[in-house]
């Protein structure tokens, strides 16, 4: 059924001093006007899929299933890379067929994937550095005003899919890594609570050093020290009060993440 009011929003790498957004914008204000139009964000670190995937696993399960949102980081745009559209119970996502959906298709393995062949639904001229404007802001605008995503193009049995490394135990420790680095620097795990048992009795240890126990929240510590605690994406993270751990410690994404049973 057309519900030409869903909420539309746009996940990109182009920052916020370019025009870019604003043209993606005006593209669905012009096909389906009386959808609202939100950002997710637009500082994903240029051409970073896995970075935006992870942030696609952060925002989803707080929108309403019936929103749409065009994802936009696309460092292959022009090539032959497909662009697709995902029917998902947790949302549908226009965007680059490269791994960027990655996380929806973890959290709903039965979604439906369709490439976006079918060019009466983009916009007339199709400049090949900005399918974000010519070719998925359009189609997104169409899915709100009820076009099935069946309609766009034939549908995708193989989407690109990104491998993500999964923490493994290894007696009293469990070995992770650092899965993202949020804009405050702070380490984020790949490590879920659930892993924790309950407990608050580990150490954590990234970069040569290390933290005796998982706390609560920042103020538990002095300004400028080290604290571990489960962020809120329900994983492990390090940070440093008022300060950024990443530079600190010198780690990035990839860097190990090691927690040991204490006590």
């Amino acid at each position: 059924m057309p519900d030409s009011t869903r909420p539309i929003g746009l996940l990109t790498d182009f920052g916020t001093r370019s025009p870019y957004v604003a043209a993606m914008k005006g593209v669905i204000a012009g096909i389906a006007p009386e959808a609202s139009i939100h950002d997710l964000s637009h500082a994903i670190e240029p051409g970073n899929i896995r970075e935006a995937a992870l942030a696609l696993e952060a925002i989803v399960p707080y929108w309403p299933p019936r929103a749409i949102h065009v994802c936009v980081i696309d460092p292959g745009v022009g090539s032959a890379r497909r662009g697709v559209v995902v029917e998902s119970r947790v949302g549908v996502f226009v965007g680059p067929d490269n791994g960027l959906f990655s996380t929806v298709y973890a959290a709903d393995p039965d979604a439906r994937v369709h490439a976006l062949v079918e060019r009466r639904y983009f916009r007339d001229v199709i400049s090949s550095t900005f399918h974000g404007r010519d070719v998925f802001s359009p189609v997104a605008a169409h899915v709100a005003l009820g076009v099935d995503p069946s309609e766009f193009g034939p549908a995708v049995d193989d989407p690109q899919r990104i491998a993500f490394s999964a923490p493994r135990r290894e007696g009293d420790r469990i070995v992770g890594e650092v899965a993202l680095v949020d804009h405050y620097g702070n380490l984020i795990s790949n490590v879920p609570a659930e892993m924790l048992g309950g407990s608050r009795d580990w150490s954590v240890t990234v970069g040569g050093e290390r933290v005796q126990r998982i706390g609560d929240h920042y103020a538990e510590v002095e300004v400028g020290d080290l604290i571990s605690h489960v962020g809120s994406t329900g994983r492990v993270e390090l940070s440093e009060n008022m300060g950024n751990a990443a530079r600190r410690l010198g780690v990035g994404v990839g860097a190990r993440f090691v927690l040991e049973r204490v006590g």
